[in-house]
């Protein structure tokens, strides 16, 4: 019994010392505003990414438009962000290029006041933005990155 014993124990200690943690730092503080208290440590590198993304999404969806991701660097098992914060909008207008409207229209989907170029809101727009990003994903364009192109910034009102 003592031998089986001592067995697990060897073979456990792989599975314990193997595990790599990452850690997450900032590189400013453009996130306080927004998260008083961030994770900071995850159990793989996967982990870390997610969260960084639901980060900007969460962000977006609280009316943070122009929130984005501008570095996100690892070195060993310490990822560095660079996050951006912007200001906080009511609403936004949205207009798209109209090859890229046609290739949203067939391949999303996005419902009509999207296409009809209205003013939504921040929670609306972040969904749209995921939608639209699936949509690009899923029709063989891996590297896809949305981002906002001549903003005019009116109040707390957006157009893009």
């Amino acid at each position: 019994m003592q031998r089986y014993f001592l067995l697990f124990l060897f073979l456990s200690s792989f599975t314990t010392f193997s595990q790599k943690t990452y850690q997450l730092s900032f590189d400013n503080e453009s996130h306080v505003e927004f998260i008083k208290h961030p994770t900071t440590t995850f159990k793989d590198s996967i982990s870390l990414v997610n969260y960084v993304r639901d980060l900007q999404t969460s962000a977006i969806n609280k009316g943070y438009l122009l929130a984005s991701i501008d570095n996100l660097s690892f070195h060993n098992q310490i990822a560095t962000l660079n996050f951006y914060l912007g200001e906080r909008f009511e609403d936004a207008q949205i207009t798209m290029d109209q090859d890229e409207m046609n290739f949203v229209r067939k391949h999303s989907r996005l419902n009509e006041r999207f296409i009809s170029q209205l003013a939504f809101t921040p929670k609306v727009l972040a969904a749209a933005l995921k939608d639209i990003q699936a949509a690009y994903l899923n029709n063989g364009y891996p590297f896809v990155r949305l981002q906002f192109e001549e903003v005019v910034i009116s109040g707390a009102k957006m157009t893009a």
